[in-house]
């Protein structure tokens, strides 16, 4: 039987990671129908977006073109000096006029060029790189490549002191690059990143122009007095090729260039948290002292010891964070606060993502405050900040509660007056710039220059981000998939699996009936052997435990075991015609229940006589209709169906009712699981549905002897305690169930309190009450009806009607409605409401 098995992947297992493949995605309804709508509309919204707009590509045209004669002339050729290593096998190179450096012969990787430049005072925004390779004879493309491009400021020799024959450096870098090239090769970023086997690279066709790229330092910086600045380049065209043409940098020196180059300086972040908080709302609401003032240096109160804040260096702008761990982080209240230097009163605009509820201040006024309900999960908030020059403060609020909670952070400098940094190096170097650069000034001038643009991007950047969140929320199941290639199963001598025996085969045991002709050797063909019409086994087992649920016993009582340890069936020929008869009906579960449940055997009467409890406790011989305390989960059903609550929708994801507090933190590691009750019709739907966390059980269903599910269970115990009737009479579940009976009795069950009390014992046991039962309910109903009408008892109705979610209609007395709770909590706790039978 193992070599069925044994032929299957068997990826390995991370708990803390989803199901690894083969795995089968399974999408709601819902998240199909909205993962289609938003496919569509990211289609039809990037059409739009990229469509061509002549009266608005126009005007950027003439914008592009007078930022072009604005900008250009702020690149400036500097003097240089060149230097090739020197030495046997060194290349010839000149500089020219134009203070560009020819190379005559190749230069290798392994030779670098030095190129030696003096800027003079003045602000320096950053380097320009042009390279204008030189093709082969025999080729219509020409290679290109730099591997590496280092930089540094070299003092010259001070001729004292110990190190006097040794220039003082320092190295110079780069913030961000910036070129033209599509693909990750085209990125000059490849240039500066430290990494020899990475290279800024491409070619060029005959006759194009020069490869063009932009080093741009972090700010503008002054350079330093009496220092040069030394490029060196290690350039070459991949391993067996080499470079020759020529090289050409420029400095970013022109006023109005640096100025726009110029970025928003955005500090690192520091982090404070968490904080007690008393809820999503209250939390969030609630005013803590970083509001009314940050203090970098000051602790505060946390949920479990000081909190501090903290230097979050490694909070990247741009990426996803961390913030709170789904096993081991704490939730609570956290605050994010930074500063940003702006150059100039300028608008930024910011995609800020923080689960669940957040709020935002710049230079202390909120711009931002969204509630936990609001927006879509996953989803970024987007908004626009007007910085004012110089420093500006930013500090942000998150409060959470449940799960995995990340932080996310990205701006742009946006408006029409001054292009964005990025913008404004594109258009310096080209008026009307091609592919990769024209898409990027096209986008950007569109979101600055039109504001239903601007709306356009917005609303992609949201869909896509829903989407990936919708598409990561879809639940997965694990399938099996067979090997191409055979694994072979060997027998295992002694069970030891570093001792294998003889290669074995698929096949069944040879007592039993035999494998289907023609079934295939695998998985499919066991399945076809298992539902066999000879098979002897499989339909007595199903048909065995579907008695078992109506008659609270199996014709086998043992129905976990069928064989040799097990129970002999009490009647054998009566479980063999009901299998035989499964079977036949094509294996059809509605016929076998219509079949039982209409039989002269279930419709007896349960009522038992003392001469047959004495023959027969168990009533294993049949002779009185099944008797026996329900199932966890068809009491809370039951309950809630009284009170018409139950939400009998079918499939969809796990819900989470009513549970006492504190039961997750117990268990999980760190205390920072914490069970949040769903709200809505997530507190009504079937038992069925309830999450189940095996180390954390459901209570109210433990009581009531429902599995762990930490291993598999064919019979469920049934006791009787006394805890059990504490959870009726107090689970918030229960008490809410009450009292929507209690309002439906009021509605629905007539104008007098017998007639009320008729509907409600009907409601629950399928009976109409004796005259003994129905006296002794009046006589209860009115004393709840004087108590609760006295001025204490009004006080105490008023609290009992606020337990659960659900709210009755205003129109109703709240004594009248408190009194009848409890009526109809009476009869929900009846042993008969309880047992089956």
């Amino acid at each position: 039987m193992l070599a069925f098995f044994d032929n299957l992947d068997e990826p390995i297992m991370d708990g803390n990671k989803p199901n690894p493949p083969p795995f089968l995605k399974l999408p709601s309804p819902e998240q199909t129908r909205r993962l289609e709508w938003l496919k569509q509309h990211l289609a039809d919204g990037e059409r739009k977006a990229r469509a061509a707009d002549p009266a608005l590509d126009e005007a950027q045209a003439r914008w592009a073109e007078a930022w072009h004669a604005r900008l250009a002339p702020g690149w400036t050729s500097l003097p240089l000096t060149v230097n090739t290593g020197g030495g046997t096998g060194a290349p010839a190179a000149w500089i020219e006029p134009d203070h560009a450096v020819r190379l005559a012969t190749p230069l290798t990787p392994e030779t670098p060029l030095e190129i030696w430049l003096r800027p003079p005072a003045g602000r320096l925004g950053g380097l320009k790189l042009a390279l204008e390779p030189k093709a082969a004879a025999d080729s219509k493309e020409s290679p290109w490549a730099v591997a590496e491009l280092e930089a540094e400021w070299v003092w010259p020799a001070n001729n004292h002191g110990d190190d006097a024959t040794k220039p003082r450096t320092q190295e110079v870098t780069f913030a961000r690059g910036l070129s033209a090239f599509a693909g990750k090769d085209g990125d000059i970023a490849r240039a500066i990143d430290g990494k020899p086997d990475t290279a800024w690279q491409g070619s060029l066709a005959a006759g194009a122009g020069p490869a063009v790229g932009a080093l741009l330092f972090d700010r503008p910086v002054e350079p330093p007095k009496g220092a040069a600045l030394r490029v060196r380049l290690r350039l070459g065209a991949g391993k067996d090729r080499a470079f020759a043409g020529r090289v050409r940098i420029e400095a970013a020196q022109g006023a109005d260039l640096v100025a726009a180059l110029e970025p928003v300086r955005l500090e690192p972040w520091f982090l404070l948290g968490p904080l007690p908080s008393p809820g999503l709302d209250a939390g969030l609401a609630k005013v803590y002292p970083p509001e009314q003032k940050v203090d970098l240096q000051a602790d505060y109160e946390g949920v479990r010891d000081r909190a501090r804040w903290h230097k979050k260096a490694d909070f990247r702008d741009g990426a996803r964070h961390l913030l709170v761990n789904q096993l081991h982080g704490v939730h609570g209240v956290y605050y994010l606060f930074r500063k940003i230097h702006a150059p100039r009163p300028m608008p930024l605009d910011v995609s800020l993502r923080a689960d669940d509820a957040m709020r935002v201040w710049l230079n202390g006024e909120e711009v931002l405050s969204r509630p936990a309900d609001e927006g879509v999960a996953g989803v970024a908030s987007r908004f626009r900040l007007e910085l004012q020059a110089g420093d500006n403060t930013l500090l942000v609020k998150v409060v959470n509660h449940q799960g995995a909670k990340y932080f996310t952070f990205s701006a742009e400098p946006g408006g029409a007056e001054t292009p964005a940094p990025e913008i404004a190096t594109i258009l310096s170097l080209a008026g009307k710039p091609e592919g990769a650069w024209a898409d990027q000034l096209r986008d950007w001038y569109r979101r600055q220059f039109s504001e239903s643009h601007r709306r356009l991007f917005n609303n992609l950047a949201s869909w896509r981000e829903e989407q990936s969140a919708i598409d990561a929320a879809i639940p997965t199941t694990m399938i099996a998939k067979e090997r191409e290639q055979r694994r072979e199963t060997h027998l295992l001598h002694r069970g030891e699996y570093d001792k294998p025996g003889e290669v074995v085969q698929p096949g069944v045991l040879s007592i039993l009936h035999p494998f289907p002709e023609g079934a295939p050797s695998n998985r499919l063909g066991l399945a076809q052997w298992i539902v066999s019409p000879d098979n002897p086994l499989t339909a007595r087992v199903i048909v065995n435990r579907f008695w078992q649920q109506f008659f609270g016993v199996g014709l086998v009582k043992t129905a976990e075991d069928f064989g040799a340890q097990g129970e002999r069936p009490s009647h054998p020929e009566l479980l063999d015609w009901l299998a035989t008869e499964f079977i036949q009906s094509g294996w059809d579960v509605k016929h076998l229940h219509r079949l039982i449940v209409t039989s002269a055997t279930y419709r007896q009467s349960s009522r038992a006589t003392p001469e047959l409890i004495e023959r027969d406790p168990e009533n294993r011989l049949l002779a009185r209709g099944p008797r026996f305390r329900a199932d966890a989960e068809v009491i809370r059903d039951l309950a809630l169906y009284a009170g018409g609550l139950l939400v009998e929708k079918i499939g969809g994801p796990s819900v989470k009712p009513y549970e006492p507090p504190g039961l997750w933190e117990a268990v999980s590691f760190n205390n920072s699981q914490k069970y949040v009750p769903d709200k809505g019709e997530g507190q009504y739907r079937r038992s069925l549905y309830t999450f189940w966390k095996r180390q954390s059980p459901p209570p109210n269903m433990l009581l009531f002897d429902a599995p762990t599910r930490e291993y598999c269970v064919a019979r469920r115990p049934r006791t009787n305690t006394p805890l059990q009737a504490l959870v009726t009479l107090n689970d918030p579940q229960f008490v809410e169930a009450a009292r929507a009976m209690a309002v439906r009795v009021l509605r629905e069950g007539g104008p007098t309190a017998s007639g009320r009390i008729s509907y409600a014992f009907r409601l629950a046991t399928a009976r109409q009450p004796r005259d003994a039962e129905l006296a002794v309910l009046l006589r209860t109903l009115q004393a709840q009806l004087e108590d609760f009408r006295s001025e204490e008892g009004r006080r105490r109705a008023a609290e009992f009607l606020q337990v659960g979610s659900f709210r009755a209609p205003a129109d109703l007395d709240p004594a009248e409605l408190a009194a009848w709770t409890t009526i109809t909590s009476m009869i929900l706790n009846l042993d008969e409401t309880l047992t089956k039978g």
